[in-house]
């Protein structure tokens, strides 16, 4: 009577053993991401806006999986009552992977944070 209590457990085993075996895992992939962040501050006694330009160039030959970029720029400039000047380019390249495991070949995802900021500080107009 023991084995009868036995077989509908190994009945279970056996068939989620099969089950594995039919369905093998492949491994993930992922699509090539490119990701550029920009922060410009100024902090000065100007009461004109900063002169700013940023830039970017995001670039992949074809389709691309599994790669990706990053840039992380932070320009400042503190304590004088002229006008700022600030200017940024950034070149990126990505390449790589021509298919993913699940058969999809897509363009890369884009990714641009661009923060400027300006702060008045009337106290650098005493400076002099």
């Amino acid at each position: 009577m023991k084995s009868s209590c036995y077989s509908p457990g190994l009945l279970a085993l056996a068939s989620l053993s099969t089950t594995f075996a039919i369905y093998q895992v492949t491994p993930a992939s992922a699509q090539c991401v490119m990701n550029d962040t920009n922060i410009q501050v100024s902090i000065n006694g100007s009461r004109q806006t900063t002169d700013r330009t940023n830039q970017v160039r995001q670039g992949s030959t074809g389709n691309c999986v599994g790669n990706s970029v990053s840039t992380t720029n932070v320009q400042s400039t503190t304590g004088s009552t002229d006008r700022a000047n600030q200017q940024r380019q950034s070149n990126q390249q990505v390449s790589g992977g021509t298919s993913s495991s699940t058969g999809m070949s897509v363009a890369p995802v884009k990714l641009h944070q661009n923060v400027q900021i300006d702060v008045y500080n009337p106290a650098d107009r005493l400076r002099r």
